[in-house]
């Protein structure tokens, strides 16, 4: 008889302690049958802000990609970009004594897997060589926005017109004689470092092509290269040297944008277009704003919660012929920025492998035609935010992959479009209270 006593005194106890463990709102729901305790799935979409901005300025050293050419676009406007390479002598070869310069050599590699170009394949597109004069020091920041004028000479020693179509693996380019004279010089009396800063890779401004090349560089196989052919007097056979780019030599991608008559000379950041626009090698950036979500909370309060969040961004439609004048970026990233200006990489998009690698999570262009990235995690931050009446101390933005050397751009449907617009579509339970 004791331990019944025992274990209906103890059942009392535990009773007694959940239901107190329970705030008003939850009190007596376990008793209360199911019928008479609802919650509702809302799917609702709710509005989104997006303005176009200029992106910002990029440190561009040092990258397995580098761009040269020129693309005139009616939406982009002029895009010129060009690129400087630091070469040493890899081969740590001689000169014999007396060596005679007889030609240079250049290969420039191109990846074979990946994009080689953008715009015209069949245009002509001319590229000139010029020496780098100045010493490209490893400790300086250089951007992609750079001013590169004084670090070369304005006398090219050497160019090379070609299509994109026409090359597979590498471009050659025969350099003169004289630069190959400099080299064999600077080496003999130890200032090569000092006197021969490397080569830098201009577009002609003489250039009606409407192309952008992308060179690649591979450590592996180091496709950039130079050989200085020579001979000595007596000599019945040439001999040479090779310098190529190494993992410590300096190469920098320089980009600049003219969107003068476009839409995007004089961007509105305050009043939303009907498009906007990402544009990689420090082009454009799309800044998002969800000022609606603050209504879920004042509609419901704490009487729901938040089942997923997507952020629908929906291409240009086909009509309008955007991307029969270029192709769409296949990725794009969701990122912040403080108001200081430091990014911030949001934890709820890095994505982990099987051995514990991270990276961050692009989004991909759907067979919807539009960009869709779970917000989820983002939202409900706002929302942890707002219930504490305080407001985010980030705004949220979204980015073109690889934007030091990719050149595709995307034009998007703005939450001004009518027909199509960017939007959230959230999905909640509600409560009844």
């Amino acid at each position: 008889m004791k331990t019944k006593y025992i274990a209906v005194i103890v059942s009392l106890i535990l009773l007694t302690a959940f239901f107190a463990c329970e705030n008003q709102d939850e009190m007596g729901r376990g008793i209360i049958p199911e019928t008479d305790y609802a919650a509702v799935t809302v799917t609702d979409t709710v509005e989104v802000e997006a303005f176009t901005e200029y992106d910002d300025t990029l440190y561009a050293a040092y990258k397995n990609y580098m761009t040269a050419g020129i693309i005139l676009d009616p939406v982009f406007g002029k895009t010129e970009t060009s690129f400087a390479i630091k070469f040493s002598n890899t081969s740590y070869s001689k000169y014999k004594e007396g060596a005679i310069a007889d030609s240079v050599v250049l290969n420039l590699g191109l990846d074979t897997t990946q994009q080689r170009f953008y715009g015209d394949s069949l245009s002509t597109c001319k590229l000139l060589v010029y020496p780098v004069i100045k010493v490209m020091e490893q400790t300086k920041r250089f951007y992609q926005n750079t001013d590169f004028e004084e670090y070369y000479d304005k006398t090219p020693v050497g160019e090379v017109e070609f299509s994109p179509a026409q090359i597979k693996n590498k471009l050659t380019i025969k350099l003169d004689k004289s630069y190959g004279e400099q080299i064999i010089k600077a080496t003999a009396d130890t200032t090569f470092d000092e006197k021969i800063c490397g080569l830098y890779f201009k577009p002609s401004e003489e250039n009606t092509s409407n192309t952008v090349i992308r060179f690649y560089y591979n450590s592996r196989t180091s496709d950039f290269n130079y050989n200085v052919y020579y001979h000595t007097e007596g000599d019945t056979a040439s001999n040479y040297v090779l310098y190529s780019l190494s993992a410590t030599d300096i190469n920098i991608n320089l980009a600049k944008h003219d969107y003068s008559g476009t839409e995007l000379e004089n961007i509105d950041t305050v009043n939303q277009a009907q498009y906007a626009y990402l544009q990689g090698l420090t082009g454009t950036k799309i800044r998002l704003k969800f000022p609606n979500v603050k209504a879920l909370l004042s509609a419901n309060g704490r009487y729901f919660s938040l089942i997923r969040a997507q952020l629908i961004v929906p291409l240009a439609d086909t009509s309008v012929s955007y991307e029969n004048r270029f192709q769409a970026m296949s990725r794009i990233y969701c990122t912040g920025k403080t108001s200081t200006g430091a990014d911030i990489y949001f934890n709820e998009f890095y994505d982990v492998d099987y051995y514990g690698n991270s990276s961050y999570h692009g989004f991909t262009i759907t067979d919807e035609h539009c960009y869709s990235i779970n917000m989820t995690g983002r939202i409900q931050n706002l929302l942890d935010i707002y219930n504490q009446g305080s407001e985010p101390a980030y705004k949220i933005y979204l980015y073109p992959s690889n934007r030091v050397s990719d050149f595709t751009r995307s034009v998007i449907n703005s939450p001004k479009h009518k027909e199509n617009p960017m939007r959230l579509v959230v999905e909640y339970l509600k409560y009844e209270r």
